[in-house]
């Protein structure tokens, strides 16, 4: 799953979970699907959430999130005791301008490596070579 940290002039953002921790980099970030379901409930609780971008389509389920106790489980639950859970979506997933709109703010390398092996879209790929190259510029003195 691919989730943006979008936070104007931010660093790395570090997330503890029940199931792994998450390290958030500017930019796109892939996040194993398990390990996100063991933190997402920290993010709704974080005041800087505004900058954190899912992308996910959304649906209902009967199923808390994990980590959750159930005193917890019981505030996020809506009117008819069901909870809304990220479906993720790979980059090939999403519409070409939205996949080039976070390649060209993704500045880690390695996620950007691993897109270009699963994009067949040539001009996704291009773009994601074109973002390795400008990460990979040596420094203008």
């Amino acid at each position: 799953m691919i989730v943006k940290w979008n936070k104007p002039n931010a660093g790395i953002k570090f997330i503890q979970g029940k199931r792994g921790d998450v390290i958030l980099k500017p930019g796109g970030n892939e996040i194993d699907n398990e390990t996100w379901e063991g933190v997402s409930h920290h993010v709704k609780l974080d005041p800087e959430r505004n900058f954190i971008e899912v992308i996910a389509d959304e649906e209902k389920t009967d199923k808390a999130p994990a980590g959750l106790s159930k005193k917890q489980a019981e505030k996020y639950a809506d009117k008819d005791g069901k909870f809304t859970v990220n479906k993720p979506k790979k980059l090939t997933d999403i519409g070409p301008e939205k996949a080039i709109d976070i390649i060209r703010d993704t500045w880690d390398v390695e996620t950007l490596k691993l897109w270009r092996r699963s994009e067949d879209r040539e001009d996704v790929r291009v773009e994601i070579s074109k973002q390795i190259e400008e990460i990979n510029k040596p420094p203008v003195r």
